[in-house]
């Protein structure tokens, strides 16, 4: 089934912001929009490389943001030479590699130093090809390139071979009690622990262990709450996995003791509604945002 994209809704899409080191407080954010640069407004994604560029996955393609001007990179298609658009998410490696994927269109990889792009699409012939044109997530994972596929598990992207492992975790569960569990949501790699990366799904939490090419499962009906549908996941530096969820809160599992810790529904003072929750980030001294 084909996936409707949700791109960012207009003119705020970048913000940069300038800390005063004295009073730690920010004096100046700026705004970009298409009035001011911002070539379009419909943003899928975005990432940072080595370099503090800013590349943005969009409607039009790929775009990079050097602080000053935005460039456009066209992509065409090594298959068959069409140009190609709607990059949706993106990931980038310590080498500055971009790794792509193309709204149901596939995976792509692009070198800004060479220019060289190269698009990679599922053929039923060649055993290790993409295993779905449909990639909904993708987290770099230094050799390898994690993908999640739409409905159908996850691969990992052999960036030395060129090829592609395909992974069903029904292969390792009850898939009679756990029937929706190739539907995968989330993925966030263990900082802890980076051989690690743990996967959200319909049916709970997983763990892949890269090293050892196995899958370990925490299931739904185990966790000590109702479990909710993942919009988002955090690995905070304590080990403790956020999960931002729709109408759940953010669920929290201790990857370190390997047990759910607990469910945030709003805060202390019960001032916030925190049953939905789309982005987590560690702020400077650790506290979450």
């Amino acid at each position: 089934m084909k996936k409707a994209t949700s791109y960012l809704p207009c003119l705020l899409l970048l913000l940069v912001i300038f800390p005063n080191p004295l009073f730690g407080q920010y004096d100046f954010i700026e705004f970009l929009s298409r009035e001011n640069g911002l070539p379009t407004e419909k943003i899928a994604d975005w990432a940072t490389d080595p370099k503090g560029n800013l590349w943005l996955g969009a409607t039009q393609g790929l775009y990079r943001f050097d602080g000053t001007a935005f460039q456009h990179f066209p992509l065409v298609s090594t298959a068959d030479s069409v140009s190609l658009r709607d990059v949706y998410k993106i990931a980038i490696d310590s080498r500055g590699k971009i790794f792509f994927s193309l709204l149901n269109n596939g995976f792509g990889v692009f070198d800004p130093v060479s220019l060289k792009f190269k698009h990679y699409l599922n053929n039923p012939s060649q055993p290790n090809s993409l295993p779905s044109n449909t990639v909904d997530f993708i987290v770099d994972a230094e050799n390898v390139t994690f993908l999640i596929l739409e409905s159908d598990g996850f691969a990992l992207f052999d960036k030395s071979t060129e090829t592609f492992r395909h992974f069903l975790p029904s292969q390792w569960v009850n898939a009679k009690r756990y029937p929706r569990a190739n539907d995968l949501l989330t993925c966030t790699r263990d900082r802890n622990h980076p051989e690690r990366m743990w996967i959200t799904g319909v049916e709970g939490l997983f763990m892949f262990d890269l090293s050892l090419q196995n899958l370990s499962f925490f299931p739904k009906d185990e966790a000590p709450f109702p479990f909710a549908t993942a919009r988002c996941s955090y690995i905070h530096s304590d080990g403790w996995l956020y999960i931002g969820t729709w109408g759940g809160g953010v669920q929290v599992f201790n990857t370190l003791e390997k047990h759910w810790e607990k469910q945030i529904l709003t805060d202390a003072n019960k001032h916030f509604d925190l049953s939905s929750v789309s982005a987590i980030a560690e702020g400077l001294d650790g506290e979450l945002w």
